[in-house]
């Protein structure tokens, strides 16, 4: 049984995902006026799915407005990577290097004004666009000076008893 879906671009490619197995594709090219092209048939035969990109963690998860961070994106089939972004305004990230097709190392620029908060990114590879999982988010916060308590010692003055 054939599936068959309307495509309507006008763009010269089209791409469709397949499942493993093997499939008859019939192109047949209709235009404006009506006037429809002979079939053309290929078949093609998918033997496995490659696997796409996925991230599973960022560390360093955090970075101040004003600040620089690099931190190593972790997860699969990020190899030959192109881009990574972040949701909203005022935070970019440039790819320094990969090791290997598991980690990225990157540059992480966070705009003084950005607002505060947790954002979500994404990789580009040749093999698709890994979106962070809910739970893995890179968050923007302030950063406060830390205070170290100091204890200073109190003097008590000694009163003498006077002698008469």
């Amino acid at each position: 049984m054939a599936t068959q879906f309307p495509v309507e671009t006008e763009q010269p490619r089209i791409q469709v995902s397949l499942p493993v197995g093997r499939h008859t594709l019939e192109l047949v090219v209709e235009d404006s006026a009506g006037l429809r092209s002979a079939p053309d048939r290929v078949t093609i035969s998918v033997v496995r799915e490659a696997a796409g990109p996925n991230i599973t963690d960022i560390d360093p998860k955090t970075g101040a407005p004003g600040g620089t961070v690099d931190a190593v994106i972790t997860g699969a089939n990020l190899d030959g990577a192109s881009e990574v972004s972040f949701s909203g305004a005022g935070i970019s990230a440039e790819i320094i290097r990969s090791r290997g097709s598991t980690q990225l190392l990157v540059r992480i620029a966070i705009d003084l004004r950005v607002a505060t908060g947790d954002r979500s990114f994404s990789v580009v590879t040749p093999g698709g666009v890994a979106e962070s999982p809910r739970h893995v988010v890179f968050t923007v916060a302030r950063s406060f000076p830390t205070i170290e308590p100091t204890i200073v010692p109190t003097i008590r003055p000694t009163v003498l008893p006077t002698l008469e």
